[in-house]
């Protein structure tokens, strides 16, 4: 119950339990299960990666990460955010939990199925930067024209360009 309507049919259609798509891992992994809806309860109540209260408040459900700095949520909906939007954390946010940055949450999608197209072509145009890094400007420009024609609404730009490194 509270999953927003958008994510409930990707993974009722998809199993992304314990997978990956380029840099981000599609389902939460703190509580080891073999089951999606069993993680996601466990990961969201008993092993919660910030305070139940914050979680209510902004109405979000953690459902990956990034493998290292980041989490990915998507939101319930809320004052804030519209439901079914997916949000990146910053683990940085226990600084000040109760005035986070704004740096600290980026909104990143309109909902989790934008989320999973965009995460394959990041991952893919980042591939093809060079070792030597004489591309990069080149391949940052071209993902930008990806979420141009992706339909990636501009106000979820920055946070995709920040990841792009």
């Amino acid at each position: 119950p509270g999953l927003p309507s958008s994510y409930l049919k990707i993974i009722s259609d998809y199993d992304l339990h314990e997978k990956r798509i380029g840099y981000f891992s599609v389902s939460p992994t703190a509580f080891d299960t073999n089951d999606m809806v069993e993680t996601l309860i466990n990961d969201n109540t008993v092993d919660s990666f910030l305070p139940q209260d914050f979680l209510d408040k902004k109405g979000l459900i953690w459902v990956g990460s990034d493998g290292g700095d980041y989490t990915i949520y998507v939101t319930k909906g809320s004052d804030e955010f519209e439901e079914g939007e997916v949000i990146l954390i910053d683990e940085e946010i226990f600084v000040d939990i109760d005035n986070p940055a704004t740096k600290d949450i980026q909104l990143l999608n309109k909902d989790f199925e934008q989320f999973l197209i965009v995460a394959g072509n990041l991952n893919q145009v980042h591939r093809e930067v060079k070792k030597d890094d004489s591309n990069y400007e080149e391949k940052k420009q071209e993902f930008l024209e990806r979420l141009k024609k992706l339909n990636v609404d501009e106000k979820y730009h920055n946070a995709w360009l920040s990841l792009f490194c």
